[in-house]
């Protein structure tokens, strides 16, 4: 196959063209206008003098494969449009703390594009530094069709008191990794979906053998435990997103289900910290990130994904994921025109062929429903053992709260779920203290513009 020209060669450096390439991605990058469903490339309703300089900020390293596909899916948008626009890379691995954002936009330089958890994002549409995107795009023929086309949640997520900060271009939620070895040695199966929390306990007491081998091994802070509540029926919020649910039983039931791992001996105790054991050999079961695909493939680790088991209180049996909703977010300019371009670069980037583009080189959740189902993409990710199950979760997804400052709040949940890894208290004790910061938090969060 051969590599579209161009494909990240707009001020990207020599070390991350080298990483995308070892990582075998960007080979496979060819075909991106195949006949997946969306909608596909449109002309901008607005024409530029010329084209108009965006510059995007990374938040992560630049051989993170997501990174690469937020590189790559600008700098396709930019090939496909020089007349348009011109993409420069700016600063990288600039993490999701707002610190230098908020300190260029004090400067009146900030970038011009970049992707962010949801919840930051709202931090800095709060703070006067994002568009409306609903404004900016309102008048492109495509527009409401590409919207349409995205996962009402992935929207919604973007969307803080009827204003759109970001136009949703991938998803990174969890599931459930296996070490099929390890399964094997044991004389068991891949997991069957649907599975519930005692077949988990059954399976991990027949392959874990402590320490060579654990059972399952997880880190005591938010992500980790938002799947075992929300896999049990828990949420964060109540329907309405004003009341915090964090010390209701089903919350309560997957830390003490947790903790009682640790008790028999099928996962590490509080003396060891969390450490990621698959390409080892060293667990069966552990907490999957999406990002990990590509390069457990590119070192051929024998492993295999699953849903998260169901827990009892879980009363309609469906599967559970949570996460981030990433969006490209577009910063306020002096230049109408720069903000102008900047939303057409991440509005293509939702569309089929950015999504195609973006689901080839990162391995992560893409965000258009259209895409997701259409016949191409079956066909190109069905059969693709290990990623299928995060399509599969998909329709489940919860995004992580959007509203600003949620930071604290994830901080704040962190905090008392160590408390319990710690021995220092109960599980109901610790989320109930969890259930009273976080409300005070969020309560100051809805006084927000």
């Amino acid at each position: 196959m051969a590599m579209p020209s161009g494909l990240i060669a707009r001020r990207v450096t020599r070390r991350q063209g080298i990483v995308a390439a070892q990582l075998g991605v960007l080979a496979a990058a060819l075909g991106v206008g195949c006949e997946a469903g969306g909608r596909g490339d449109a002309e901008p309703a607005k024409k530029t003098a010329g084209p108009v300089e965006i510059e995007h900020w990374n938040t992560l390293n630049p051989e993170h494969p997501e990174s690469v596909a937020r590189m790559g899916v600008l700098d396709e948008f930019a090939k496909r449009h020089p007349d348009v626009v011109r993409v420069t890379h700016g600063q990288n691995a600039t993490s999701q703390a707002l610190d230098k954002f908020k300190a260029a936009m004090a400067a009146g330089s900030p970038p011009n594009i970049a992707v962010f958890f949801q919840y930051r994002a709202s931090d800095l549409l709060t703070s006067g530094g994002l568009v409306d995107l609903n404004e900016v795009l309102k008048k492109e023929k495509d527009w409401a069709g590409t919207k349409n086309d995205l996962y009402t949640k992935v929207v919604a997520a973007n969307v803080w008191k009827n204003r759109l900060f970001g136009v949703p271009i991938y998803n990174s939620y969890f599931n459930m990794y296996f070490n099929r070895e390890r399964l094997k040695q044991a004389g068991l199966g891949a997991p069957k979906q649907g599975w519930t929390w005692n077949e988990f306990v059954e399976v991990v007491r027949k392959a874990a053998k402590p320490p060579d081998v654990w059972g399952y091994n997880s880190g005591w802070i938010t992500a980790h435990h938002r799947m075992w509540a929300g896999s049990n029926g828990g949420s964060f919020l109540n329907k309405d997103g004003a009341k915090v649910t964090l010390a209701a039983p089903e919350n309560v039931d997957a830390v003490q289900f947790k903790l009682d791992l640790v008790k028999q001996g099928v996962m590490r105790g509080a003396s060891e910290r969390y450490a990621e054991l698959l390409a080892t050999g060293g667990v069966v079961f552990q907490f999957a990130v999406p990002a990990r695909l590509p390069l457990y493939k590119k070192d051929n680790v024998d492993f295999g994904t699953t849903m998260y088991p169901i827990g009892p209180r879980n009363q309609k049996k469906e599967p559970y994921t949570v996460g981030a909703a990433y969006a490209f977010n577009v910063f306020r300019a002096a230049n109408r025109d720069t903000e102008h371009v900047a939303a057409l670069a991440a509005k293509w980037a939702a569309q089929r062929d950015g999504q195609m583009l973006i689901a080839r080189l990162a391995g992560v959740p893409i965000s258009n429903r259209s895409v997701v189902e259409s016949a191409a993409f079956k066909q190109e990710y069905a059969k693709d053992e290990p990623y299928w199950p995060f399509i599969e979760v998909l329709p489940y997804f919860e995004p992580y709260p959007n509203y600003p400052k949620f930071q604290e709040p994830y901080d704040a949940l962190n905090v008392q779920v160590q408390r319990v890894w710690k021995g220092e208290a109960s599980p109901r004790e610790a989320m109930a203290e969890a259930e009273r910061q976080v409300q005070l938090l969020l309560d100051e969060s809805l006084r927000l513009g």
